[in-house]
């Protein structure tokens, strides 16, 4: 952080600095053990050495994993002094550290339909449930209330597809994004994402080349942090993401249910 004592949401996923001034009447051999939000920092340990002395900075590493641990909120951090035939260990006042930076990584949505083989073919375009209705990819996402969503919140959605079975090159006119609102149609609970009309989000994975039809097609969703979002603090988290292979066509050409 270039803020002392503020981690920010920009900072998830990262170890932090931690600075402190070496004590006065310091000996070789001092162990100096931090404690972030109460938790022993095992791997900041520090022994005194010849060279240290008062006033020196010393710079140790708070590994991402402790952050985590503590979760968002006023954090406390100090440290211990033990010293060899001494009987006491005194701790530092501890300094608070403002953490923002544990942002969610909600689950990945899980595609329906996929075959035996591992792929969404044409049959997957079919709801066992209702399969009079209109042909669509079905992407499943999970229970929103761990997250702390409610109904009203709003949802991103987001599917594209890459071309081919490696590399990066997308089929643009095969992306699709919806914001949906939580509630009786998508439940907080949980609720299934439908990528349609096929002619529009499907079909052009067939026709973006003569001679290879097949992707990977990949979702994910997106939503304003709760908890930030009562502190005030406007940050959208993203899913992990969902990634299937997909071939829309059999040996005659495109699926045939649609012509």
């Amino acid at each position: 952080s270039t803020t002392a004592n503020v981690l920010l949401p920009e900072h998830d996923g990262k170890p932090a600095k931690l600075e402190v001034k070496l004590y006065e009447n310091l000996a070789v051999g001092d162990l100096i053990e931090f404690f972030w939000d109460g938790e022993h920092v095992v791997s900041a340990d520090y022994t005194v050495i010849a060279a240290d002395k008062a006033g020196d900075t010393l710079e140790r590493t708070i590994a991402w994993e402790y952050i985590q641990r503590g979760d968002n909120g006023q954090k406390a951090v100090d440290y211990r002094l033990t010293r060899t035939l001494v009987p006491n260990s005194p701790r530092s006042k501890p300094r608070i550290v403002d953490v923002t930076a544990v942002v969610l990584h909600p689950d990945e949505p899980v595609f329906e339909g996929v075959n035996p083989k591992g792929w969404l073919s044409c049959e997957s375009l079919v709801d066992p449930a209702n399969p009079s209705a209109e042909p669509a990819v079905r992407i499943t996402v999970g229970d929103l209330s761990k997250y702390g969503l409610v109904a009203g919140a709003s949802v991103t959605m987001k599917w594209w597809v890459l071309h081919g079975l490696v590399g990066s090159e997308e089929v643009d006119d095969a992306a699709f994004e919806e914001t949906v609102t939580l509630g009786t149609d998508y439940p907080v609970s949980g609720f299934t994402w439908r990528v349609e009309p096929y002619v529009d989000y499907i079909f052009p994975i067939y026709e973006y080349d003569a001679l290879n039809h097949t992707g990977r097609a990949r979702c994910t969703y997106e939503f304003e942090d709760p908890a930030l979002l009562k502190r005030g603090i406007h940050k959208v988290v993203v899913s992990n993401m969902a990634e299937q292979r997909i071939a829309m066509h059999d040996p005659n050409g495109p699926c045939e249910v649609f012509y």
